[in-house]
């Protein structure tokens, strides 16, 4: 039988959640952008005009940078970045 979560863990899992909704808020929900600035950080992004930051690592590793492969979701999930009433803490 797996082990129930720690606190810890439950705290770190909702921390970082409600930061990646920011960063959707940020964005608008632009992916791509919210994934850089997860990556760099926000203020990179924010900085080269809500673009994805010229970093040699985020280019050669990330699949939502320019001319990589497109983001695949898994087989019956799609993303929809809409936030409907009263799902939003």
């Amino acid at each position: 039988m797996p082990e129930p979560f720690s606190l810890r863990t439950i705290v770190n899992l909702s921390v970082g959640t409600r930061y990646l909704r920011d960063l959707m808020d940020m964005f608008d929900g632009r992916l791509k952008l919210v994934l850089a600035a997860y990556n760099a950080g926000e203020n990179a992004v924010l900085r080269y005009g809500h673009r994805i930051p010229p970093y040699r690592e985020w280019q050669e590793t990330s699949p939502a940078a320019p001319g990589r492969r497109r983001i695949e979701y898994l087989p019956g999930t799609t993303f929809d970045s809409t936030v409907q009433p009263g799902l939003r803490p």
